[in-house]
């Protein structure tokens, strides 16, 4: 079993919107959120990704489901405090579960990430 989120939000490209779904229904998470930064090429947006989960007060644990460039640079801006701090090699498909910390001047912690290949996808 997978330990529960908080919040699932996704990109909505087929392949990441599909095993959002899949998670609500095999893991019990919530329904997922379509989270149109995620879709985005621009390196910029991932700090306004960064503000708006500081505005979610009391939410702790997070997945999101996408591919790249985004996820990566989401991941590593919230583990490292930079888009470019670290390198994650993400498939479409790929989910990562982070858990943020309550200051957010404090780096999140990755909890897990999951190749698509997990769920039946290559």
């Amino acid at each position: 079993m997978m330990p529960p989120v908080e919040l699932l939000e996704s990109s909505g490209f087929t392949r990441a919107w599909q095993t959002a779904l899949l998670l609500e229904s095999e893991a019990g998470w919530p329904a997922p959120v379509r989270f149109e930064a995620l879709e985005s090429d621009d390196p910029g947006a991932v700090e306004g990704m960064r503000r708006s989960l500081w505005a979610m007060r009391g939410i702790r644990s997070v997945a999101w489901v996408g591919h790249e460039p985004q996820l990566g640079r989401l991941a590593s801006l919230l583990l490292t405090t930079r888009p470019d701090g670290l390198t994650l090699s993400l498939r479409k498909g790929a989910v990562v579960r982070i858990e943020l910390p309550v200051d957010p001047s404090k780096s999140a912690r990755l909890a897990w990430m999951v190749h698509p290949r997990l769920f039946g996808r290559t």
